[in-house]
């Protein structure tokens, strides 16, 4: 078992009543059709023949199983506004009455971003699906040993995966379908009749020992479902995707609740050590306060309160005064962070060294205005930004900033 990760990536694709597994892993750092079954499926108990097909391709505990069907319909490419996503889910309502003559009762739909195209917006594949055609691939799968992390149309999971190839799609009848890209990396589909030869070439990058490059239908669309699996971009669609039935869905891997408990342990420690860091240097900067204050009272018990000593007895206490500082405390600290953060930023990193904090924000769009308002608070002063974005275009803030002394008011001033 890989405490890390998926040792390796099952791809299953049904057509029909055919059933296509295919194991995906790595050897010698290159990616390698393991193994392959395939079979037909009789009409009864189709479920548990699945189930056998998957588990004859000898699955680890941490195997991670992509399902594709020919029956979840075909997928549309689009080009949408940079929209946050409840507001593209609401434009996308709008777009589905143009694409299916079936009622909104009768399919489920789903998208996933396959590539931001700059100015032009958000490139978006939609795939619209029958549910009678979902509960059935649903059924189909329902036994499958571990669990389905994702159920989608098979060019759902084209771009990045195989995405230097034309996909194709055979029908009932003899034609089939070539999703060919335009200039943009958009999908259009071709309509052809079927000339007979097999077209499925798969990439360089996969290595097949057990037989040539190219293949039949079944095992490359197997061979991409496991690929998109292995490259990971599903746990970014899952929050637009069809969700998958929780009494199917992947079971959570052991490996990763190890990683979780070592997280949550090490955060744990951070904390206190942080807590006991800030406690030692509030008690040492509190001794010497009360040292000085001392030293200080005693110098005001010697004088004579004499009528003429009334301005040096001003000047002590307002030495006293200027020594008192009125410096929030650690909670407080994290309050005014905590209001201070807007809900739509994700603190990556908080430290506090006793004088200064550093707080590491993440965001899908940049807010150079939170280093304003951090200071407008009156809190925190000698404020630094810094920001870096990923190739994912998710922006990384980073502010250091020292927590400022608020002195008392000086008495005289107090009583103007």
């Amino acid at each position: 078992m890989s405490l890390w990760g998926n040792e390796n990536y099952i791809g299953v694709f049904l057509s029909g009543d055919f059933c296509q597994v295919v194991k995906l892993g790595i050897e010698d750092k290159k990616t390698t059709i393991l193994e392959v079954a395939s079979g037909e499926l009789s009409e009864e108990n189709q479920a548990s023949q699945v189930k056998e097909l998957v588990e004859s391709v000898n699955p680890s505990v941490d195997s991670l199983v992509v399902v594709g069907s020919d029956r979840l319909g075909n997928c549309v490419d689009l080009v949408m506004p940079k929209l946050a996503l409840e507001d593209l889910h609401n434009a996308l309502d709008f777009e589905i009455p143009k694409y299916t003559p079936l009622s909104e009762d009768e399919i489920v739909w789903g998208y996933r971003i396959v590539n931001d195209i700059g100015d032009k917006g958000l490139h978006l594949r939609l795939g619209i699906t029958p549910v009678e055609n979902w509960e059935h691939t649903i059924n189909q799968v329902s036994t499958v040993n571990g669990g389905v992390e994702m159920i989608v149309p098979t060019v759902m999971a084209l771009d990045p995966a195989f995405g230097d190839t034309d996909f194709c799609s055979y029908g009932d009848d003899d034609s089939c379908t070539f999703y060919q890209k335009d200039e943009l990396g958009l999908r259009h589909p071709a309509f052809t009749e079927n000339d007979g030869e097999c077209p499925f070439l798969l990439p360089e990058s996969i290595d097949y020992p057990q037989g040539l490059k190219r293949v039949n239908e079944f095992v490359y669309k197997a061979t991409l479902l496991a690929c998109y699996g292995k490259e990971g971009n599903f746990r970014k669609d899952r929050r637009t995707l069809v969700k998958v039935p929780q009494t199917i869905q992947t079971k959570r891997r052991k490996g990763l609740l190890i990683v979780n408990a070592i997280l949550a342990v090490s955060l744990m420690i951070m904390g206190i050590m942080t807590g006991v860091n800030y406690l030692n240097a509030h008690n040492a900067e509190t001794g010497l306060y009360k040292k000085h204050i001392s030293r200080l009272q005693g110098e005001i018990d010697a004088i004579q309160i004499e009528q003429t000593d009334e301005e040096s007895i001003r000047e002590l206490e307002t030495q006293m005064n200027d020594t008192l500082r009125n410096r929030p405390s650690f909670a407080d600290l994290l309050t005014v962070i905590t209001e201070t953060v807007d809900d739509s930023l994700w603190c990556d990193r908080l430290s506090w060294n006793g004088e200064k904090f550093t707080v590491t924000l993440k965001s899908q769009k940049e807010d150079s205005d939170i280093a304003t308002v951090f200071e407008q608070t009156g809190v925190f002063e000698n404020i630094t930004f810094k920001k870096d974005t990923s190739s994912s275009n998710q922006v990384k803030m980073t502010l250091e900033m020292q927590v400022k002394e608020l002195v008392r008011e000086n008495e005289e001033e107090a009583a103007k």
